[in-house]
Parts: C-alpha cells; structure tokens; sequence
C-alpha cells in the first residue's frame, strides 16, 4: 500500500535540519528510526514493536518515507508498510477466537493512520510549526516539549498537640486524662 504527500519548501530548506527534527521526534515516540541516503533522496525507516509477540499479532508498526526534493517541492513516498504481523494476527484470529482478529484490527488501523500521522508531522516540521522551545533558533534539532514545573506538595502541619500542665507528657485529641500522671486534661 503505497502513499505520497507533495510538501512545498522555501527557498533556504534545510533537509539535514528536517530529516534531524523528524527523526528524534519518532525516536521520542518509541520508534526505531534510520536513515538511509540514496541517489537524489533520503529514505527513512520507521520501526516500532516489531519484534516478539506483537509482531505476530499485529500490533507492528513499520514503513519506509522515501523522500526527494525537487523545483521547491519535498515528495514523500511511503513504501514497505507492515502488513505481514496483521494478516497473521486475522487469519488466526478468524479461525481460532476473536480476540488475535480485534487486535489485528486495531493495528491495521494504526497501521493505516502511520502515513498520514508522519506525513503531516514532516509538514509541519518543514512548516516551522515543530520548533524547539520558544526562542531557539531555527534549525536546531526538535526538542520534547518540557513539561510545566509543578511545586512539590508540602505536606500539611500536623494539628496542634496539647501537652499536660503537670508532667508535660503529648496529650491525644479528645482525652480527659493524662496518660501518664492521670492529671486532668483541659
């Protein structure tokens, strides 16, 4: 299943700085990412639980973008889709019990979105909309957003503790006694 996606690019484009940016952003997402120059373009390889038991359920996710540039246009091909795992996953699923058939769905729907979701993030990193943090300049790798600074939780005081008049001894909430000397409390 093959899918493209013409990018428009400026002028001053920067595909080491894009390929960069897209690549720690799937790596951030658990992805195993490489890349892969060949003739006019970069081809990169998007891998995630492809080994083990999800693999076989089909719960892989994998695809290639071969990307190439050309008169102010980036064309992304998508090639070698993960198919294998989620029509293993079916077939099992549709002879043994139902429960192999619903997770092979469920990755095939992942696996059909997995297009779609890179293309649109390679556009908005070409775009600028994936720029570190405010105010770094452009260019620079993608960063992780940072997550807010949250205070720590201060504990509450512990509530007031009436002592005994005579020997001093810690008095608990609510007694009429002291424990220690027997004097009344209060």
């Amino acid at each position: 299943m093959a899918d493209s996606r013409m990018i428009p690019i400026g002028p001053g484009f920067d595909m080491q700085a894009m390929i960069s940016q897209v690549v720690q952003m799937y790596q951030a997402k658990g992805f195993t990412v490489s890349v892969m120059a060949f003739g006019g373009g970069v081809s990169i390889d998007f891998r995630k639980d492809d080994e083990g038991i999800k693999k076989y359920v089909g719960l892989a996710l994998g695809i290639k973008a071969n990307i190439t540039v050309s008169n102010g246009t980036m064309m992304v091909d998508f090639t070698d889709a993960e198919w294998t795992g989620k029509i293993v996953g079916m077939a099992v699923g549709w002879f043994l019990c139902l429960i192999p058939f619903i997770i092979a769905l469920v990755g095939c729907f992942k696996q059909s979105e997995l297009p779609k979701t890179i293309a649109n993030d390679i556009q908005m990193v070409v775009s600028g909309g994936a720029a570190p943090a405010a105010g770094m300049p452009a260019g620079q790798p993608y960063a992780a957003p940072q997550q807010p600074y949250q205070p720590p939780v201060q504990p509450s005081a512990p509530a007031a503790q009436a002592f005994c008049s005579k020997c001093g001894a810690g008095l608990n909430e609510g007694v009429r006694f002291c424990p220690a000397c027997g004097t009344q409390a209060g």
